[in-house]
């Protein structure tokens, strides 16, 4: 099985800082912090719909 990839550019300034303070906070990788916030967010949402409920994203603060 082949590893998919993922490239995010023009990420709002605002967004990039809060991720940096994040991670260096929890002193972990950028990708490590990032798998993590998306994991959380793929493990709130519902498997029937696909969609997340605004409970979900509140936790990833």
């Amino acid at each position: 099985m082949s590893k998919k990839q993922i490239l995010i550019r023009d990420l709002p300034e605002s967004l990039y800082e809060w991720i940096e303070s994040e991670r260096h906070a929890k002193r972990v990788s950028q990708k490590e912090f990032l798998l993590k916030v998306l994991g959380n967010a793929a493990s709130h949402s519902s498997t029937d719909t696909g969609t997340a409920g605004p409970s979900a994203f509140s936790r990833m603060t």
